[in-house]
């Protein structure tokens, strides 16, 4: 019984040291102790206490990441929504986090992705031009319809320009 007492200690130990670094959510947390070789039992007995102290907090880490990933990689929320599903945080999450993306900012980022993208683009034919446009934004995780919608704004601006 000692043994696991002290497995335990040094899992919540070096679980806490990893929180106290970033943001995790439970299955990156769960992941990393794995890899040290932590039995299931132990593991799950770290992630209750951890989320019971609020180091781990699901909400908090979906919230950081939408805002992390569109402002700082200019991921647009298809992307950012799948990428979190694969971290197994729950959908209601996602949603609530994703709501917090203002959609004129949203838009904005859009058409600035499209226009660096453009100054790097050197096609001359236009409609491949449009194609590549639309296929980066697309990548970037921005919904067809805004990307369209967006995409004739700036070319229409640039017409005119």
């Amino acid at each position: 019984m000692e043994s696991n007492e002290k497995q335990f200690k040094l899992c919540m130990q070096l679980a806490e040291n990893y929180c106290i670094q970033r943001e995790y959510c439970h299955s990156e947390i769960k992941d990393k102790l794995k890899k040290h070789g932590y039995d299931n039992a132990i593991i799950e007995m770290t992630l209750n206490n951890l989320q019971q102290n609020n180091f781990i907090n699901e909400e908090r880490y979906a919230s950081a990441y939408v805002h992390d990933k569109f402002k700082l990689k200019k991921w647009g929320k298809m992307k950012i929504r799948q990428m979190l599903r694969n971290k197994k945080i729950p959908e209601s999450v996602i949603e609530n986090a994703l709501l917090s993306v203002d959609q004129t900012e949203y838009k904005k980022m859009v058409e600035k992705i499209i226009s660096q993208k453009s100054d790097t683009l050197t096609e001359k034919n236009f409609l491949r031009r449009k194609q590549k446009l639309i296929a980066y934004a697309l990548s970037k995780g921005y919904e067809k319809s805004i990307v369209w919608e967006v995409l004739n704004e700036w070319m229409n601006s640039q017409e005119t320009s």
